[in-house]
């Protein structure tokens, strides 16, 4: 029989078995049983706190492998459900308080945000408890859905990630999933147990929706569910960068952000596009309604500047809905609204709008469309389906309504049908524009009723006739192709016909089958222009003005045009009459042309006969040029004739390569006074479109001579000339019409300038017994006495300056001084001087010197003085043809001051016994007073006059 000591000892050593044994066991078969593991999950409380947590369908062992069917859990703010989870955890760590996951799975997780419906409880928020770790090394998630109590629903699957969960922070490194089908997302960062739910996130997102470019999207989220900020980076198919918040995430959700486009080009998208690289800088805002943007955007290939847009609509279910686009344009003043939807698949477009104040260019001074306005829609996916109608204006006409329906591509616009009303007709055409890969356009339809008076107001009517043209590029130098047929209708009353193909390619402008009547008027062309000629042209206008513009007359013309600018070859004839072009007038021209300078053993012939040519104050009464001989020896003619003077002259010398180069073999000049002078002897000549020379030469005779020479170059020429006993018409014949010029001149010029240098030299000219020869209507000359007197010229880099003294005549006197200062004084520069005596390379001494430049000519400053008297007032009439009789006597002292663009009088003027008729306004003046002063204030001045039984006063 046991003592109980021993008893004792039994029992105490049973119950230390027994504490040691049962955890152990109990451990043991936690770990190892699939019955302990249930015993323990069926012993966690169903509500912990706040938190109610459900564990259902536990099987496997925690050694070999846990399954679960489902775990819920639900709290105030959130409720959480896993389904399908599997996993294996690492046993040692345990006793570390850590729970390790080698590798788990979760078929699929649904987070419920939800309403709080009561205050947030005290204290912090909590993860898991203080003393746990939960470590997960390789975790997959195959579905995950969040919902939002405002609606929002996000689903990703295929989520794989490692992560550590703590008391109040969870660590994801590395986690990758697919948000949808189509975006795959990756991210690391952790999560925070704060009210509200805290991160901070960093992540990329790769999106590539079917038939749409690639999307990379690179950010970062750092806040809370009430406050996050949001920094994302767009790497294609454009590059931007975005800054944003997100607010109240968990209920009236809204957010703001800031966008920097960078480069955004619609080629991404396959459609090439004249917009070019696109930039822009955005601030936009939105909500769980919709969002808005404004701000400037620049699509640089226009080339227009900054257009200011605005946009507001949603997005929903794949489809961008826009209440409302608009785009701007400051400098212009257009404007673009729409609205509608786009479609992600396609893009699918439904999009309708209207424009307004629109010009083209946009920019410039000269816009070729200006004031288009009108309403377009834009359906379908590429090609898009497009119908427009508006109206616009073409420079200086009326606006012109259209109706517009087509097709616009990644790389162009066709339209089908185009209907405008433009130049008082109908136009009815069809084409296309494409911009890639090269620009080009074309265009081909009928055009009916227009009238050509709203273009040109001198040529009304309606024609008729069908259009083709195309061309490449959108700019002035493009190559392009024009063709017109079955032309119809009536000009000015005159039937109107012609067909004919214009073309330019590059340089070259050809001409094929243009013929072209109006009338008796016909005109045909053939034949091609660049640095070479081959043209073919006949021409028969009883009326010039209805080919050209402010051009009359009549011509009729033919012949061939070939060869360069330098060695053309022309034959041709010319027959016209009554000739205005631009001012220059001629009464009859007959030419007959055989020109080839290329052809050694063939003579050419020219024999052109011009009467009456006058332009504006300057008037020939006949000019006749011939020329015969081959190239090598061409004999040269020219007579010239005018108001008492006649001039021939006679060259010969070899043509070649646009010069000729001989001899002037004959010079004679004829006129009133006895005048007779003639060539001394034969001088050289030169002469090409870009270079002029002649040698010295000398006419002598009776009753002066004139010796001069000079040579001319685009870049500089200088010329000398000098007459003794002159006669003053050889100078001045033709100058003023039925105005003889009489008198004898001494001169001698020595000028000279170019291309970027002034007019430089010195004249001197001394006038002997001026006088003036009048032819009245009355075929009566009267003669009026100038007398004689010395004029000078200096012309240097630095000033111009003249003097001129006349008197001793009828007329009266005249003494004159004037000076322009040519330079101004710039700044300064430096200056070395070597001292007197010093040798070379001593040290010399420095200092500044004003730097005189060339001033323009509006600010050469101006000094002179004039001194004036007359007894012979009748002068006026030769001058200003209106007055018919003038007679009177003036007295002037003049001074002159100020600047040549704002020249500055001071002195005084009188004219006294003044009389002056005026035949076409039947007025009379006589007994004309005028006292006059200048100054720089301006013109004070007291005056009176009789006209019949009355008098006039001013002042």
């Amino acid at each position: 029989m046991l003592s109980l000591r021993r008893l004792l000892l039994i029992l105490a050593c049973a119950a230390v078995v027994l504490a040691i044994v049962a955890p152990a066991a109990l451990v043991w078969s936690a770990l190892y049983t699939t019955s302990g593991l249930q015993f323990v999950i069926g012993h966690i409380p169903h509500r912990m706190g706040g938190v109610q947590l459900d564990i259902v369908g536990v099987s496997g062992t925690v050694a070999e492998g846990v399954r679960v069917e489902r775990v819920e859990i639900d709290h105030d703010l959130v409720h959480l459900k896993f389904e399908g989870i599997e996993g294996q955890v690492a046993l040692m760590p345990l006793v570390l308080q850590t729970i390790r996951v080698r590798h788990g799975t979760v078929r699929s997780a649904l987070i419920q945000v939800k309403r709080r419906t009561h205050p947030s409880l005290p204290g912090p928020l909590v993860f898991m408890p203080r003393w746990l770790i939960v470590s997960a090394e390789q975790g997959r998630v195959a579905s995950a859905t969040l919902t939002v109590y405002n609606g929002f629903r996000l689903q990703a699957t295929g989520i794989e990630s490692a992560a550590v969960l703590r008391h109040r922070v969870i660590r994801f490194f590395q986690a990758d999933g697919m948000l949808g089908e189509e975006a795959r997302v990756s991210g690391i960062g952790e999560l925070r147990a704060t009210d509200a739910l805290g991160m901070e996130v960093k992540g990329s997102v790769r999106w590539s929706p079917a038939g749409q470019p690639a999307w990379v999207v690179a950010g970062s989220a750092r806040g809370d569910l009430n406050l996050l900020s949001i920094v994302a980076h767009i790497e294609n198919p454009f590059r931007a960068d975005v800054t944003g918040q997100l607010h109240d995430l968990t209920s009236q959700w809204h957010w703001a952000a800031d966008a920097v486009v960078r480069d955004f080009d619609l080629r991404a998208w396959g459609v090439r596009s004249p917009l070019g690289g696109i930039t822009a800088h955005l601030a936009a805002s939105g909500d769980d309604a919709g969002f808005s943007a404004h701000g400037p955007v620049n699509p640089v290939g226009l080339r227009a500047g900054v257009f200011e847009a605005q946009f507001s609509g949603s997005y929903a279910d794949r489809v961008l809905s826009a209440r409302h686009v608009e785009l701007r344009h400051p400098g212009s003043g257009a404007v673009l609204r729409g609205a509608g939807t786009i479609g992600i698949d396609g893009p699918r477009l439904d999009l309708s709008g209207e424009v307004s104040g629109l010009r083209w260019p946009l920019v410039g001074r000269d816009p070729a469309l200006r004031s288009a306005s009108g309403s377009f829609t834009l359906e379908g996916v590429l090609p898009y389906r497009v119908r427009a109608s508006g109206s616009a204006q073409l420079a200086g006409l009326a606006a012109m309504p259209a109706q517009v329906s087509g097709t616009l591509g990644r790389d162009g616009f066709a339209f089908d049908s185009a209907q405008i009303e433009l130049l008082g007709g109908h136009a009815s055409v069809s084409g296309e524009v494409v911009w890639s890969p090269l620009q080009s356009w074309s265009v081909l339809g009928h055009l009916s009723g227009i009238n050509p008076g709203a273009l040109r107001a001198d040529l009304p009517g309606s024609v008729s006739f069908m259009l083709g043209a195309s061309g490449r590029g959108f700019d002035t130098r493009g190559d392009l192709s024009a063709s017109f047929s079955a032309l119809s209708g009536k000009l000015r009353g005159v039937a109107a016909s012609g067909s004919g193909t214009v073309t330019r390619s590059g340089n070259t402008w050809g001409f094929s089958a243009v013929r072209v009547g109006l009338g008796t008027t016909r005109l045909a062309l053939d034949g091609h222009i660049n640095e070479r000629l081959d043209v073919r042209f006949a021409v028969s206008a009883e009326d010039l003005s209805l080919l050209a513009p402010g051009t009359r007359g009549e011509l009729k013309a033919s012949g061939t045009v070939a060869g360069t600018l330098a060695d053309p070859v022309i034959v041709a004839t010319a027959h016209g009459r009554d000739l205005d072009y631009q001012g220059i007038q001629l009464g009859s021209v007959d030419a007959e042309v055989n020109f080839d300078p290329g052809a050694s053993g063939q003579e050419s012939k020219i024999d052109a006969r011009l009467r009456k040519l006058s332009y504006q104050d300057r008037a020939l009464e006949s000019v006749t040029l011939t020329l015969s001989g081959p190239p090598a020896a061409y004999q040269v003619q020219l007579a010239v004739a005018a108001t008492g003077l006649t001039a021939s002259a006679a060259a010969r010398g070899a043509y070649a390569h646009g010069t000729f180069t001989g001899a002037l073999n004959a010079l004679t000049i004829n006129g009133s006074e006895s005048l007779h002078l003639s060539l001394e002897r034969p001088v050289g000549l030169t002469a090409a479109p870009d270079h002029v020379r002649l040698e010295w030469l000398c006419l002598v005779g009776t009753p002066g001579s004139m010796c001069a020479d000079g040579e001319w170059s685009a870049a500089a020429w200088f010329t000398t000339v000098m007459t003794n006993q002159l006669p003053l018409n050889t100078l001045t014949a033709g100058m003023t019409p039925a105005v003889e010029y009489l008198g004898r001149v001494n001169a001698l010029a020595r000028l000279s300038g170019g291309a970027g240098t002034p007019l430089m030299g010195t004249l001197r000219a001394e006038l002997t017994d001026a006088e003036l020869a009048h032819k009245l209507a009355s075929h009566k000359i009267e003669h009026t006495r100038i007398g004689s007197g010395t004029v000078t010229l200096s012309a240097t880099a630095a000033l111009v300056s003249a003097q001129a003294d006349l008197g001793d005549g009828e007329v009266g006197t005249l003494h004159g001084r004037f000076e322009a200062q040519r330079t101004t004084a710039r700044g300064t520069s430096p200056v070395e001087t070597q001292a007197r005596g010093t040798a070379p390379g001593a040290t010399q001494a420095r200092g500044t010197a004003q730097v005189a430049t060339l001033a323009r000519w509006q600010d050469m400053p101006l000094s002179g003085e004039l001194h004036a008297q007359t007894a012979e007032l009748g002068l006026l009439s030769l001058y200003e043809p209106d007055i018919d009789r003038a007679a009177g006597h003036l007295n002037a002292d003049i001074r002159l001051a100020g600047t040549a663009g704002m020249p500055q009088l001071s002195g005084a003027l009188k004219v006294s016994d003044g009389e002056i008729d005026v035949y076409q306004v039947n007025l009379a003046l006589r007994q004309l007073q005028l006292d006059a002063r200048l100054s720089e204030t301006g013109l004070d001045f007291n005056g009176g006059a009789h006209a019949g039984a009355g008098s006039v006063t001013a002042s």
